[in-house]
Protein backbone atom coordinates (compact mmCIF):
# COMPACT_ATOMS: atom_id res chain seq x y z
CA UNK A 1 0.00 0.00 0.00
CA UNK A 2 1.46 3.38 -1.02
CA UNK A 3 1.71 6.42 1.24
CA UNK A 4 -1.19 8.05 -0.59
CA UNK A 5 -3.38 4.97 -0.21
CA UNK A 6 -2.73 5.00 3.53
CA UNK A 7 -3.56 8.71 3.76
CA UNK A 8 -6.80 8.36 1.79
CA UNK A 9 -7.90 5.00 3.22
CA UNK A 10 -11.02 4.68 5.29
CA UNK A 11 -10.60 3.25 8.80
CA UNK A 12 -11.88 -0.14 7.66
CA UNK A 13 -9.38 -0.15 4.78
CA UNK A 14 -6.47 0.55 7.12
CA UNK A 15 -6.93 -2.70 9.02
CA UNK A 16 -4.20 -5.28 8.35
CA UNK A 17 -4.27 -9.00 8.89
CA UNK A 18 -1.29 -10.86 10.32
CA UNK A 19 -0.05 -13.97 8.60
CA UNK A 20 0.18 -17.19 10.59
CA UNK A 21 3.99 -16.92 10.59
CA UNK A 22 3.82 -13.40 11.99
CA UNK A 23 1.37 -14.45 14.72
CA UNK A 24 3.65 -17.29 15.83
CA UNK A 25 6.64 -14.93 15.70
CA UNK A 26 4.82 -12.45 17.95
CA UNK A 27 3.93 -15.18 20.43
CA UNK A 28 7.61 -16.19 20.39
CA UNK A 29 8.63 -12.66 21.32
CA UNK A 30 9.96 -11.65 17.91
CA UNK A 31 9.54 -8.17 16.48
CA UNK A 32 6.92 -7.98 13.75
CA UNK A 33 6.27 -4.96 11.54
CA UNK A 34 3.41 -4.85 9.10
CA UNK A 35 5.85 -4.27 6.23
CA UNK A 36 9.06 -5.88 7.52
CA UNK A 37 7.48 -9.01 9.02
CA UNK A 38 9.22 -11.47 11.34
CA UNK A 39 13.00 -11.07 11.32
CA UNK A 40 14.48 -14.19 9.70
CA UNK A 41 17.79 -14.99 8.09
CA UNK A 42 16.15 -14.40 4.69
CA UNK A 43 14.89 -10.85 5.15
CA UNK A 44 17.77 -9.95 7.47
CA UNK A 45 20.15 -10.52 4.57
CA UNK A 46 18.26 -7.91 2.55
CA UNK A 47 19.59 -5.30 5.00
CA UNK A 48 22.84 -3.93 3.58
CA UNK A 49 24.92 -3.96 6.79
CA UNK A 50 23.85 -7.49 7.73
CA UNK A 51 24.71 -8.69 4.23
CA UNK A 52 28.12 -7.00 4.38
CA UNK A 53 28.95 -8.36 7.86
CA UNK A 54 28.01 -11.96 7.00
CA UNK A 55 29.88 -11.76 3.70
CA UNK A 56 33.03 -10.30 5.31
CA UNK A 57 33.08 -12.95 8.04
CA UNK A 58 32.41 -15.92 5.78
CA UNK A 59 34.76 -14.91 2.96
CA UNK A 60 37.56 -13.75 5.28
CA UNK A 61 37.68 -17.17 6.93
CA UNK A 62 37.09 -19.18 3.75
CA UNK A 63 39.96 -17.50 1.87
CA UNK A 64 42.57 -18.58 4.44
CA UNK A 65 44.78 -21.61 3.70
CA UNK A 66 44.12 -24.52 6.06
CA UNK A 67 46.60 -27.28 6.91
CA UNK A 68 46.97 -30.32 9.14
CA UNK A 69 49.84 -30.36 11.61
CA UNK A 70 51.35 -33.21 13.61
CA UNK A 71 53.26 -32.89 16.87
CA UNK A 72 56.60 -34.63 17.10
CA UNK A 73 58.98 -34.07 20.03
CA UNK A 74 56.86 -31.13 21.16
CA UNK A 75 57.03 -29.37 17.78
CA UNK A 76 54.13 -28.93 15.37
CA UNK A 77 54.88 -29.39 11.67
CA UNK A 78 52.69 -29.54 8.54
CA UNK A 79 51.88 -32.97 7.17
CA UNK A 80 50.12 -34.28 4.07
CA UNK A 81 46.83 -35.78 5.25
CA UNK A 82 44.11 -37.33 3.08
CA UNK A 83 41.48 -35.14 4.74
CA UNK A 84 43.00 -32.08 3.05
CA UNK A 85 41.86 -33.51 -0.28
CA UNK A 86 38.35 -33.83 1.13
CA UNK A 87 38.31 -30.15 2.16
CA UNK A 88 39.72 -29.11 -1.21
CA UNK A 89 36.76 -30.80 -2.93
CA UNK A 90 34.12 -31.47 -0.26
CA UNK A 91 31.58 -32.59 -2.83
CA UNK A 92 31.01 -32.69 -6.58
CA UNK A 93 29.89 -29.05 -6.89
CA UNK A 94 31.65 -27.00 -4.20
CA UNK A 95 35.18 -25.76 -3.65
CA UNK A 96 36.79 -25.41 -0.22
CA UNK A 97 36.08 -21.67 -0.23
CA UNK A 98 32.41 -22.16 -1.09
CA UNK A 99 31.98 -24.89 1.51
CA UNK A 100 33.58 -22.98 4.39
CA UNK A 101 31.95 -19.65 3.52
CA UNK A 102 28.52 -21.30 3.46
CA UNK A 103 29.12 -22.98 6.81
CA UNK A 104 30.27 -19.70 8.40
CA UNK A 105 27.24 -17.90 6.96
CA UNK A 106 24.87 -20.45 8.54
CA UNK A 107 26.72 -20.10 11.85
CA UNK A 108 26.06 -16.36 11.84
CA UNK A 109 22.50 -16.46 10.53
CA UNK A 110 21.15 -19.49 12.40
CA UNK A 111 23.79 -20.05 15.08
CA UNK A 112 24.49 -23.53 13.72
CA UNK A 113 25.93 -24.99 10.51
CA UNK A 114 25.54 -28.63 9.53
CA UNK A 115 27.27 -30.85 6.98
CA UNK A 116 26.32 -34.45 6.26
CA UNK A 117 29.33 -36.79 6.17
CA UNK A 118 29.08 -39.44 3.46
CA UNK A 119 31.36 -42.19 4.70
CA UNK A 120 34.06 -43.76 2.53
CA UNK A 121 35.75 -47.15 2.73
CA UNK A 122 38.87 -45.72 4.43
CA UNK A 123 37.01 -44.29 7.41
CA UNK A 124 37.51 -40.72 6.19
CA UNK A 125 34.30 -39.19 4.79
CA UNK A 126 34.26 -39.12 1.00
CA UNK A 127 31.88 -36.15 0.80
CA UNK A 128 30.64 -33.26 2.95
CA UNK A 129 27.17 -31.98 2.07
CA UNK A 130 26.10 -28.64 3.56
CA UNK A 131 22.56 -28.90 4.93
CA UNK A 132 19.92 -26.21 5.15
CA UNK A 133 20.18 -25.26 8.82
CA UNK A 134 16.52 -24.27 8.96
CA UNK A 135 15.57 -27.93 8.43
CA UNK A 136 17.92 -29.43 11.04
CA UNK A 137 16.64 -30.02 14.57
CA UNK A 138 19.23 -30.91 17.23
CA UNK A 139 18.00 -32.24 20.58
CA UNK A 140 19.62 -33.49 23.77
CA UNK A 141 18.06 -36.37 25.72
CA UNK A 142 18.15 -37.01 29.46
CA UNK A 143 21.51 -38.77 29.08
CA UNK A 144 23.00 -35.69 27.34
CA UNK A 145 23.19 -37.53 24.04
CA UNK A 146 22.81 -35.29 20.99
CA UNK A 147 20.40 -36.42 18.29
CA UNK A 148 19.63 -34.84 14.93
CA UNK A 149 16.67 -34.75 12.58
CA UNK A 150 16.76 -33.34 9.06
CA UNK A 151 13.37 -32.59 7.60
CA UNK A 152 11.87 -34.64 10.43
CA UNK A 153 13.99 -37.70 9.61
CA UNK A 154 16.63 -38.97 12.10
CA UNK A 155 20.28 -38.60 11.08
CA UNK A 156 22.99 -40.65 12.86
CA UNK A 157 25.10 -38.38 15.06
CA UNK A 158 28.33 -39.85 13.68
CA UNK A 159 27.34 -38.64 10.20
CA UNK A 160 26.69 -35.05 11.22
CA UNK A 161 29.30 -32.30 11.32
CA UNK A 162 27.92 -29.56 13.55
CA UNK A 163 29.65 -26.16 13.74
CA UNK A 164 28.26 -23.93 16.48
CA UNK A 165 28.27 -20.20 16.98
CA UNK A 166 28.74 -18.74 20.43
CA UNK A 167 26.00 -20.20 22.65
CA UNK A 168 24.81 -21.02 26.14
CA UNK A 169 23.03 -24.36 25.82
CA UNK A 170 26.13 -26.45 25.17
CA UNK A 171 24.78 -28.38 22.20
CA UNK A 172 23.71 -25.59 19.83
CA UNK A 173 24.77 -22.04 19.10
CA UNK A 174 22.91 -18.75 19.25
CA UNK A 175 21.77 -17.00 16.09
CA UNK A 176 23.22 -13.52 15.72
CA UNK A 177 20.20 -12.48 13.63
CA UNK A 178 17.64 -13.84 16.08
CA UNK A 179 19.26 -12.23 19.10
CA UNK A 180 19.68 -8.92 17.27
CA UNK A 181 16.24 -8.95 15.67
CA UNK A 182 15.18 -5.62 17.20
CA UNK A 183 18.25 -3.78 15.86
CA UNK A 184 17.96 -5.42 12.43
CA UNK A 185 14.20 -4.86 12.36
CA UNK A 186 14.71 -1.17 13.09
CA UNK A 187 17.26 -0.91 10.28
CA UNK A 188 14.87 -2.60 7.86
CA UNK A 189 12.05 -0.30 8.93
CA UNK A 190 14.21 2.79 8.36
CA UNK A 191 15.17 1.51 4.91
CA UNK A 192 11.51 0.87 4.15
CA UNK A 193 10.70 4.40 5.29
CA UNK A 194 13.40 5.87 3.07
CA UNK A 195 12.18 3.86 0.10
CA UNK A 196 8.61 5.03 0.66
CA UNK A 197 9.72 8.66 0.89
CA UNK A 198 11.65 8.63 -2.39
CA UNK A 199 9.10 6.51 -4.23
CA UNK A 200 6.43 9.01 -3.26
CA UNK A 201 8.30 12.10 -4.33
CA UNK A 202 10.99 12.46 -1.63
CA UNK A 203 8.74 14.56 0.56
CA UNK A 204 6.79 14.29 3.77
CA UNK A 205 3.19 13.16 3.87
CA UNK A 206 0.51 15.47 2.52
CA UNK A 207 -3.08 15.93 3.59
CA UNK A 208 -5.86 17.32 1.41
CA UNK A 209 -8.34 19.21 3.54
CA UNK A 210 -11.88 19.70 2.20
CA UNK A 211 -14.12 22.47 3.54
CA UNK A 212 -17.09 20.09 3.58
CA UNK A 213 -17.78 16.38 3.86
CA UNK A 214 -17.18 14.53 0.57
CA UNK A 215 -19.62 11.95 -0.67
CA UNK A 216 -18.26 8.55 -1.66
CA UNK A 217 -18.19 9.35 -5.36
CA UNK A 218 -16.26 12.61 -4.87
CA UNK A 219 -13.92 10.90 -2.38
CA UNK A 220 -13.08 8.06 -4.74
CA UNK A 221 -12.63 10.44 -7.71
CA UNK A 222 -10.24 12.70 -5.76
CA UNK A 223 -8.26 9.77 -4.41
CA UNK A 224 -7.91 8.24 -7.89
CA UNK A 225 -6.91 11.50 -9.56
CA UNK A 226 -4.33 12.33 -6.90
CA UNK A 227 -2.70 8.91 -6.97
CA UNK A 228 -2.62 8.82 -10.78
CA UNK A 229 -1.36 12.35 -11.30
CA UNK A 230 0.63 13.35 -8.23
CA UNK A 231 1.89 10.34 -6.26
CA UNK A 232 5.35 8.91 -6.92
CA UNK A 233 8.76 10.37 -7.67
CA UNK A 234 7.98 10.68 -11.40
CA UNK A 235 5.26 13.20 -10.54
CA UNK A 236 7.28 15.07 -7.89
CA UNK A 237 7.66 18.27 -9.93
CA UNK A 238 4.31 18.38 -11.70
CA UNK A 239 2.05 21.36 -11.18
CA UNK A 240 -0.80 20.56 -8.78
CA UNK A 241 -4.23 22.00 -9.43
CA UNK A 242 -6.52 21.95 -6.40
CA UNK A 243 -10.26 22.41 -6.94
CA UNK A 244 -13.38 22.48 -4.84
CA UNK A 245 -11.86 24.55 -2.04
CA UNK A 246 -9.38 21.85 -1.09
CA UNK A 247 -6.36 22.89 0.95
CA UNK A 248 -3.07 20.97 0.86
CA UNK A 249 -1.02 20.69 4.03
CA UNK A 250 2.31 18.99 4.77
CA UNK A 251 2.52 16.79 7.84
CA UNK A 252 5.46 15.32 9.67
CA UNK A 253 9.11 16.33 9.73
CA UNK A 254 11.60 16.22 6.93
CA UNK A 255 14.26 13.51 6.86
CA UNK A 256 16.91 16.00 7.95
CA UNK A 257 14.79 17.32 10.83
CA UNK A 258 14.05 13.82 12.10
CA UNK A 259 17.76 12.89 11.81
CA UNK A 260 16.95 9.94 9.60
CA UNK A 261 20.44 9.75 8.15
CA UNK A 262 22.05 9.90 11.59
CA UNK A 263 19.76 7.11 12.75
CA UNK A 264 20.81 4.97 9.82
CA UNK A 265 24.49 5.55 10.62
CA UNK A 266 23.91 4.57 14.24
CA UNK A 267 22.00 1.47 13.16
CA UNK A 268 24.83 0.51 10.80
CA UNK A 269 27.42 0.88 13.55
CA UNK A 270 25.29 -1.08 16.03
CA UNK A 271 24.83 -4.03 13.66
CA UNK A 272 28.57 -3.99 12.89
CA UNK A 273 29.29 -4.13 16.63
CA UNK A 274 27.04 -7.16 17.05
CA UNK A 275 28.92 -9.05 14.34
CA UNK A 276 32.31 -7.77 15.51
CA UNK A 277 33.12 -5.95 12.27
CA UNK A 278 35.21 -2.76 12.55
CA UNK A 279 33.60 0.30 10.98
CA UNK A 280 36.43 0.85 8.50
CA UNK A 281 35.54 -2.44 6.76
CA UNK A 282 32.04 -1.06 6.11
CA UNK A 283 33.35 2.19 4.62
CA UNK A 284 32.55 4.09 7.82
CA UNK A 285 35.51 6.37 8.42
CA UNK A 286 33.78 9.41 9.88
CA UNK A 287 34.64 8.63 13.50
CA UNK A 288 37.53 7.35 15.57
CA UNK A 289 37.83 3.71 16.56
CA UNK A 290 39.23 1.83 19.53
CA UNK A 291 40.50 -0.95 17.26
CA UNK A 292 43.79 0.87 16.73
CA UNK A 293 45.29 3.23 14.18
CA UNK A 294 46.55 2.33 10.74
CA UNK A 295 45.31 -0.39 8.40
CA UNK A 296 47.88 -2.92 9.67
CA UNK A 297 46.83 -2.54 13.31
CA UNK A 298 43.14 -2.57 12.41
CA UNK A 299 43.57 -5.75 10.38
CA UNK A 300 45.44 -7.45 13.20
CA UNK A 301 42.71 -6.49 15.67
CA UNK A 302 40.05 -7.84 13.31
CA UNK A 303 41.85 -11.18 13.04
CA UNK A 304 42.53 -11.41 16.78
CA UNK A 305 39.21 -10.32 18.23
CA UNK A 306 36.71 -11.25 15.50
CA UNK A 307 38.06 -14.06 13.34
CA UNK A 308 40.25 -15.97 15.81
CA UNK A 309 37.43 -17.10 18.15
CA UNK A 310 35.38 -18.26 15.16
CA UNK A 311 38.34 -20.04 13.55
CA UNK A 312 39.12 -21.75 16.86
CA UNK A 313 35.60 -23.21 16.98
CA UNK A 314 35.85 -24.28 13.33
CA UNK A 315 39.21 -26.09 13.54
CA UNK A 316 38.23 -27.84 16.77
CA UNK A 317 35.06 -29.06 15.08
CA UNK A 318 37.15 -30.29 12.14
CA UNK A 319 39.48 -32.06 14.58
CA UNK A 320 36.52 -33.77 16.22
CA UNK A 321 34.62 -34.64 13.04
CA UNK A 322 37.30 -35.46 10.46
CA UNK A 323 40.24 -36.89 12.42
CA UNK A 324 40.29 -40.42 13.73
CA UNK A 325 40.28 -40.89 17.51
CA UNK A 326 43.87 -42.12 17.35
CA UNK A 327 44.90 -38.90 15.56
CA UNK A 328 43.25 -36.40 17.88
CA UNK A 329 45.66 -34.71 20.25
CA UNK A 330 48.72 -35.32 18.08
CA UNK A 331 47.19 -33.82 14.92
CA UNK A 332 45.24 -30.63 14.38
CA UNK A 333 43.79 -28.34 11.72
CA UNK A 334 45.31 -24.85 11.49
CA UNK A 335 44.31 -21.69 9.62
CA UNK A 336 47.22 -19.69 8.20
CA UNK A 337 46.53 -16.01 8.95
CA UNK A 338 49.98 -14.68 8.00
CA UNK A 339 48.76 -13.03 4.80
CA UNK A 340 46.11 -11.08 6.75
CA UNK A 341 48.43 -9.85 9.47
CA UNK A 342 51.53 -9.02 7.42
CA UNK A 343 52.70 -5.44 7.65
CA UNK A 344 53.88 -3.21 4.80
CA UNK A 345 56.83 -4.41 2.72
CA UNK A 346 59.32 -2.01 4.27
CA UNK A 347 58.41 -2.91 7.85
CA UNK A 348 58.48 -6.63 7.01
CA UNK A 349 61.96 -6.37 5.53
CA UNK A 350 63.18 -4.46 8.57
CA UNK A 351 61.74 -7.12 10.85
CA UNK A 352 63.27 -9.97 8.84
CA UNK A 353 66.65 -8.25 8.84
CA UNK A 354 66.60 -7.88 12.61
CA UNK A 355 65.46 -11.49 13.10
CA UNK A 356 68.12 -12.88 10.74
CA UNK A 357 70.97 -10.79 12.19
CA UNK A 358 70.05 -11.84 15.73
CA UNK A 359 69.76 -15.52 14.80
CA UNK A 360 66.02 -15.81 15.42
CA UNK A 361 65.27 -16.70 11.78
CA UNK A 362 67.36 -18.09 8.97
CA UNK A 363 67.25 -16.43 5.55
CA UNK A 364 65.27 -19.32 4.12
CA UNK A 365 62.70 -19.17 6.92
CA UNK A 366 62.12 -15.52 6.12
CA UNK A 367 61.88 -16.36 2.41
CA UNK A 368 59.35 -19.11 3.18
CA UNK A 369 57.13 -16.63 5.05
CA UNK A 370 57.22 -14.41 1.96
CA UNK A 371 56.32 -17.36 -0.29
CA UNK A 372 59.74 -17.48 -1.98
CA UNK A 373 61.90 -20.48 -2.82
CA UNK A 374 64.92 -21.25 -0.58
CA UNK A 375 68.44 -20.32 -1.64
CA UNK A 376 71.70 -22.15 -1.16
CA UNK A 377 73.26 -21.48 2.24
CA UNK A 378 70.12 -19.83 3.52
CA UNK A 379 69.51 -22.37 6.30
CA UNK A 380 72.38 -21.06 8.46
CA UNK A 381 71.57 -19.14 11.65
CA UNK A 382 73.75 -16.08 12.23
CA UNK A 383 75.31 -15.18 15.60
CA UNK A 384 76.41 -11.58 16.25
CA UNK A 385 80.14 -11.28 17.08
CA UNK A 386 79.50 -9.22 20.21
CA UNK A 387 77.50 -12.07 21.75
CA UNK A 388 79.20 -14.98 23.55
CA UNK A 389 77.94 -18.36 24.73
CA UNK A 390 79.29 -21.26 26.73
CA UNK A 391 82.02 -23.47 25.24
CA UNK A 392 79.76 -26.52 24.83
CA UNK A 393 76.53 -24.89 23.77
CA UNK A 394 76.58 -26.75 20.44
CA UNK A 395 75.97 -23.55 18.45
CA UNK A 396 77.13 -24.08 14.88
CA UNK A 397 75.75 -20.87 13.51
CA UNK A 398 77.78 -18.53 11.35
CA UNK A 399 79.43 -15.64 13.24
CA UNK A 400 78.96 -12.15 11.92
Amino acid sequence: MSMWSRLFSRPEEAKTQRTQAEIWAMLDGQQVDSRVGAITETNAMTQATVWACVRILSESIAQLPISVQERNSGKWSDIDHDVLGLLAAPNAWQTQHEFLSQMVAWMELRGNAYALKKQGTTGIPRELIVLDATNVEPTQDENWKIEYKYGGNPVPTRRMMHMRNFGTSGFKGLSTVENARNVIGLALTMEDHGTSVFVNGAQSGLVLKAPNMLDDESYDRMKRRWEDGHAGSKNAHKTRIIEGGLDIKEIGLSNEASQWLDSRKFSKSEIATIFGIPDFMLNSTDKSTTWGSGLEQLSRSFVRFTLQPRMSRIVQTLNHSLLDKSERGRMRFVFDTDQMTMGEFESRMTGYSTAIMSGVLSANEAREIEGRNPRDGGDEYLTPMNMTTGEDDGNTGTTI
